[in-house]
């Protein structure tokens, strides 16, 4: 076959599709974006001379199940919401994967299996549960968690995780509990990591600085506690957007609340702790609220 790129669009809306073959020596090597965007394929093996799947290539595909690389892929990278709000459960990633935009897992909430070709250096799936992978790609250390599997109920984070990435746990509908050991490093809650997800209750480690956009937005989060001397600075915008978060005692080492972050009408408790640091209220921070009084720190 001499066809190296499927263009933008190229089979999008194909209801009737299913199934799509590549020869064994198959020189495709882009597939742009949305090119299979709301058709009904079930599952695909990327030949092994694709270099590049670009933005939402699989979003929407209702009827998808599988996706799998050939062997030898030549695949670094991963764009955009590739399987955005498809019904995609089971993905495996080639040995030659070196990084992937963490909106891979926004709106994936029936992936469960991930499998991880034993020759990728770059990524583990941690106890079946968790796919984690490195902040630096020439380090030994695993230290990102990218991806919990969304039918999980209860998420122990090991010590050594630094950062939650961006919709580690987002759409996790059956996520009951969070816990953190005692020795954690967590240092970020990056964006949406925890949106549209069931936890209603946790308590964030003191080594936590920031948490980030959205990060329990549109989440069930009820109650969230810090441990005693935190570290965090930055609240940031749109945290618990449209949550369900009822009160909420800002720890004292905080210097700014994001624009919108605790819009939520649900939230009807807000205190600061004493000898607070609190510098900037950014626009609507506190906007729908259900707050009656609150006491600004000087």
């Amino acid at each position: 076959s001499h066809v190296t790129k499927i263009e933008s669009y190229a089979f999008y809306f194909c209801t009737k599709l299913q199934k799509v073959e590549f020869l064994n020596v198959s020189e495709l090597k882009i597939i742009e974006n949305e090119a299979f965007q709301n058709s009904s394929l079930t599952e695909i093996m990327i030949p092994s001379s694709v270099i590049e799947l670009k933005e939402s290539v699989f979003a929407e595909c209702n009827e998808l199940v599988k996706v799998e690389f050939a062997n030898k892929s030549s695949l670094k990278s991963i764009k955009n919401s590739l399987f955005n709000e498809s019904s995609i459960t089971q993905l495996s990633l080639p040995d030659s994967l070196v990084n992937f935009d963490a909106s891979l897992f926004d709106k994936v909430e029936k992936l469960n299996e991930i499998k991880i070709s034993p020759n990728n250096k770059n990524f583990i799936y941690y106890k079946d549960k968790y796919l984690i992978g490195k902040s630096n790609t020439k380090s030994d250390i695993f230290d990102i968690l990218y991806f919990v599997r969304r039918d999980i109920k209860k998420a122990e984070i090991p010590s050594f995780i630094r950062i939650i990435s961006q919709n580690a746990f987002n759409s996790c509908k059956l996520l009951e509990k969070v816990e953190f050991s005692n020795d954690s490093q967590l240092n970020l809650i990056c964006k949406e990591a925890f949106e549209y997800s069931s936890l209603n209750y946790i308590v964030i480690p003191s080594s936590v600085t920031e948490i980030c956009c959205g990060a329990f937005s549109r989440s069930s989060i009820h109650r969230i506690e810090f441990e005693p001397n935190s570290k965090l600075k930055i609240i940031n915008d749109q945290a618990f957007f449209y949550s369900l978060l009822e009160s909420i005692v800002i720890p004292s080492s905080v210097t700014k609340i994001g624009c919108e972050s605790f819009n939520c009408d649900s939230l009807n408790k807000i205190e600061f702790e004493n000898n607070s640091n609190l510098k900037i209220i950014e626009s609507k921070a506190f906007e729908s609220s259900s707050i009656t009084k609150i006491s600004i720190p000087s």
